[in-house]
């Protein structure tokens, strides 16, 4: 039986359609939201004819007459704002060391969206930069009031977008529940950021400011982009390395799509100096934790959940979970050390590539996760450079040969991104040596068969390895 009864105040009265009704509840909960945020300013203007005390003002003062530029640091320590991380970086050049800080910001409570905290949080740093005054308060940050007129004006323009270019609202996702109630789709980045002017005004370029706008999608350890736009993003990062002396504020503002949660990576360079702030409206401390740390966390928040009456999380959903954190871990680190110049997003995929190439070649010759690549091959090079004296040693050897072409079937396009690009120039010695042992490997083991009719793809290999330079560099 349902002993749910309607609100008195809005009856479900069946003569009223049902997006009147919706209509109806956004115009009170609009004006509920317009009125904390009225309250809050006129308390906020009310705390500003306040003289402030001693210290700060001249702690503020003493930095605003300085001649050098402002940073999100400046802000954070005028007004004691809660770091929840702080990792050291080595910039080179100039061999100057500086840090990557993990924000605490406005707490994320709506499960999906974290997107829209991102990009609040973008406005809000970016506003604080941009008026290079510390008199500018940055406790707009942790305002939920502001957040939620600031979630209502962001779909409020997405509706007006979709209607304007004459999207079809009963597809995703511009239908109106999906632009209302769901999560920041990728397709309403470049709206709001680009093409609505009154966020373009606050976070665009000017003369004093270079700003530009990155999405960065990252999961299960891989980075989701094409080769095309991640030689575009390498090139503009490469810029950024670059401009050392350039007399205006270079900023990137980095839209982390990780796995599945959105958060804010904020670049900021003046001259040679540089830092780095991580704004994730999880608050979640997570960025130094080690597997296990990461699986006590969400056992804890599973027995949380259960005592609050939610449904705890599922093997699946606990395994995106440990994931989103590793690769937020990974994704953090990367980017740090490619807007410093240590190394390129280039590098990153190579080497993961060779990674995904050695787990593979171990599973394709049984051996075990954790054994040592380089005796394993080494041991297989022994066995082709003797002849077999008998069935047992030539079974041994089209055994491993069989295996060897099955591995080169599964890894075909990696290895002829490899062979065709020249890839190993982005790999680090180490991994290139890995590399280099596994084709020559397979080189030796086709080579040695006694199949001629080992398929296309067997003759193609054979022939790229021998309009390769890489073939010299193979140790047989």
């Amino acid at each position: 039986m349902n002993n749910h009864r309607p609100n008195p105040r809005i009856h479900s009265d069946s003569c009223i359609p049902d997006h009147q009704k919706i209509q109806m509840c956004q115009g009170i909960l609009s004006d509920l939201i317009e009125n904390i945020f009225t309250t809050y300013e006129n308390s906020q203007k009310e705390h500003k004819k306040k003289p402030p005390a001693k210290r700060s003002f001249l702690s503020m003062l003493s930095i605003n007459m300085s001649p050098r530029p402002l940073f999100l640091s400046d802000f954070a320590k005028a007004y004691n704002l809660q770091i929840l991380r702080t990792l050291d970086y080595n910039h080179i050049p100039p061999n100057k060391s500086c840090q990557l800080k993990h924000l605490e910001v406005h707490k994320q409570f709506v499960g999906n969206l974290c997107g829209y905290h991102a990009l609040y949080n973008m406005f809000q740093v970016c506003k604080l930069i941009k008026s290079q005054d510390l008199s500018l308060s940055p406790r707009e940050i942790f305002n939920p009031a502001n957040f939620w007129k600031f979630h209502f004006e962001c779909t409020k323009y997405l509706d007006h977008f979709a209607d304007t270019h004459g999207y079809d609202r009963r597809c995703d996702p511009w239908t109106y529940r999906m632009i209302r109630w769901g999560d920041l789709e990728r397709d309403y980045v470049k709206p709001l950021t680009m093409y609505n002017k009154a966020f373009n005004d606050l976070i665009g370029s000017d003369e004093k400011f270079k700003i530009s706008h990155i999405t960065f999608e990252f999961q299960f350890k891989k980075l989701v982009y094409s080769m095309e736009s991640l030689e575009r993003m390498q090139k503009e990062i490469n810029q950024f390395v670059k401009s050392t002396k350039s007399p205006v504020h270079q900023i990137k503002m980095v839209m982390m799509g990780i796995t599945n949660h959105w958060f804010l990576l904020f670049v900021h360079k003046f001259k040679d100096h540089i830092e780095f702030w991580m704004l994730d409206s999880k608050n979640r401390d997570y960025l130094t934790w080690k597997p296990e740390q990461i699986d006590a966390f969400l056992t804890e928040e599973n027995e949380r959940r259960k005592k609050e009456g939610e449904s705890p999380l599922n093997n699946f959903r606990l395994w995106v979970a440990h994931n989103a954190m590793v690769d937020s871990q990974i994704s953090v680190d990367l980017l740090a050390n490619c807007f410093l110049g240590s190394t390129t997003l280039h590098h990153f995929v190579a080497d993961s590539e060779v990674k995904m190439l050695q787990q593979g070649f171990l599973e394709s010759f049984l051996l075990d996760p954790e054994a040592n690549i380089h005796n394993e091959i080494a041991r297989m090079k022994g066995i082709f450079s003797k002849k077999a004296k008998n069935e047992e040693e030539r079974g041994e050897r089209e055994s491993l040969i069989n295996a060897g072409v099955e591995f080169m079937k599964s890894y075909y396009t990696t290895l002829k991104s490899f062979l065709l690009n020249d890839k190993t120039k982005f790999l680090y010695p180490n991994t290139k040596k890995v590399f280099l042992d596994i084709i020559s490997i397979v080189y030796i083991m086709i080579e040695n068969s006694e199949d001629k009719n080992l398929g296309k793809l067997a003759k193609w290999f054979m022939g790229m390895m021998h309009n390769s330079h890489l073939l010299s560099e193979c140790s047989f």
